[in-house]
């Protein structure tokens, strides 16, 4: 996705049509266009500069989203797997944050002593 932005040459200079609707589409651009609206001019552009602000808090609403659902997927498959094998395989979540979800007491004590193993 960087290639296909204005990370290296801003949006005015790109030639190639076919790059220019590309980079327009991608949200690094404007992420970009954001941090030059700021850093390389005189005066700084306030509506591109919200746009890059907009993009990026967009994006990482997203990601926190993303990652919580997977995580959430992951602590289901805890609660529901009842194998030391499966119990192993997932060393990311605390003895509290299983705790919290409701996972059986031999299920955090099994995670707990795989950790501190």
């Amino acid at each position: 996705m960087i290639f296909l932005s204005t990370t290296f040459v801003p949006k005015e200079l790109i030639e190639a049509e076919w790059l220019k609707v590309a980079a327009t589409l991608n949200p690094t651009t404007y992420i970009m266009e954001g941090m030059r609206a700021v850093l390389l001019r005189d005066a700084i552009d306030w509506s591109v500069y919200t746009q890059g602000v907009i993009v990026a808090a967009v994006l990482s609403i997203a990601m926190v989203v993303f990652a919580a659902m997977n995580a959430r997927g992951a602590l289901k498959n805890i609660k529901n797997s009842r194998t030391r094998h499966d119990l192993a395989s997932v060393r990311l979540f605390s003895y509290s944050t299983m705790k919290s979800l409701n996972v059986p007491a031999y299920k955090r004590v099994s995670v707990d002593r795989t950790i501190r193993s």
